[in-house]
């Protein structure tokens, strides 16, 4: 997870590429807002660098949060075309339809030209 920039301007994803991150322009980043989620900042999560393994010793630890479901069938849809993998029609239709919703909230100015 990477945190979004917040005032200070330090670090983080700037607000343009937070906003077309939220619209869903890019397949591999996935916005996680700290809204009720126990985040401490909004976030992203880069897709992009998901691994799946099976520790013999494992460096985490599983907590009681979980992804919505309809924030998974976002993420499964995402993923499938991060990964080149064929979509069925209904689910593709679904998710253009999703993220051209998106693509309206976007401020203008965060828009590509």
């Amino acid at each position: 997870m990477y945190s979004v920039q917040k005032d200070d301007k330090d670090a983080g994803f700037p607000p343009i590429m937070a906003a077309r991150i939220k619209a869903l322009l890019y397949n591999q980043f996935f916005y996680c807002p700290k809204k009720g989620s126990g985040l401490t900042y909004d976030s992203i999560a880069r897709l992009d660098r998901l691994f799946f393994t099976r520790p013999i010793y494992p460096v985490f630890q599983p907590t009681a949060s979980a992804i919505a479901d309809d924030c998974l069938l976002v993420i499964a849809s995402m993923l499938t075309l991060l990964l080149g993998l064929p979509m069925p029609g209904k689910e593709r239709a679904t998710y253009m339809a999703l993220r051209d919703l998106a693509w309206e909230t976007m401020p203008e100015d965060a828009r590509p030209h």
